[in-house]
């Protein structure tokens, strides 16, 4: 069965089990096609049932999914590759894929949970891994993703205190690219103060990709 047409499109890091599909939090093998939720603390429930936690998870925005498992992505590669070097390839132990779901659905602020979900397309984002035999078992196209998880960004701040529908939380851009800025932080507070055209460098915390910190350089 595909999915409908009204179906919410979403994406989700899932691990890798050969040529299968797993999902992180509940160890459960994706099929190809439809995958229907169910709820083992709740069986005669509607899923997914608020508060509990069940259903497919699945998140609106595609960087926001990539930092949550960041680690698993792009592990680091062995810190003792023995005397003549490692020739190895670092094998990531996830990867990331454009979902669709339907059927029963709670919206949250990140994403979603819904009963019904498929595997839509997977997205090469530069891991150097070959994805050809998974997009074979689910019968689905290999989608190449524009994504940079790099910590470290610099550029001239062009915009700040963008909506970026997350409470608590702002947007600004350098040189046009937005980022998410938590307030009541450090970072926040000094960048209040920045007026429009510095040049800066902005780190970005390792497990939401938000902005951590700040430094800056120059004005134009």
């Amino acid at each position: 069965m595909t999915a409908p047409i009204n179906a919410i499109t979403g994406y989700r890091t899932f691990g890798v089990l050969g040529d299968r599909l797993t999902s992180y939090s509940a160890g459960y093998e994706w099929v190809a096609g439809k995958n229907e939720a169910k709820c083992s603390r709740h069986p005669r429930s509607a899923v997914p049932l608020r508060g509990c936690g069940c259903g497919f998870w699945m998140y609106r925005d595609l960087t926001r999914a990539a930092w949550m498992f960041r680690d698993h992505l792009f592990p680091e590669a062995d810190e003792d590759p023995g005397y003549f070097g490692s020739f190895e390839p670092t094998a990531p132990s996830a990867i990331l894929a454009e979902v669709k779901g339907w059927g029963r659905v709670l919206e949250g602020d990140d994403g979603w949970r819904t009963q019904l979900a498929s595997v839509h397309a997977l997205l090469d984002i530069g891991q150097r891994t070959d994805l050809s035999s998974i997009a074979t078992t689910y019968n689905v196209p290999i989608t190449l993703a524009d994504l940079d998880l790099s910590l470290t960004h610099t550029g001239n701040l062009t915009a700040k205190g963008e909506d970026v529908g997350i409470p608590q939380h702002i947007g600004i851009r350098l040189d046009g690219r937005r980022f998410v800025v938590p307030k009541a932080t450090p970072a926040f507070f000094r960048l209040t103060k920045i007026p429009i055209g510095t040049l800066l460098e902005i780190t970005l915390d390792s497990t939401t990709g938000m902005v951590d910190d700040c430094i800056t350089g120059k004005s134009d």
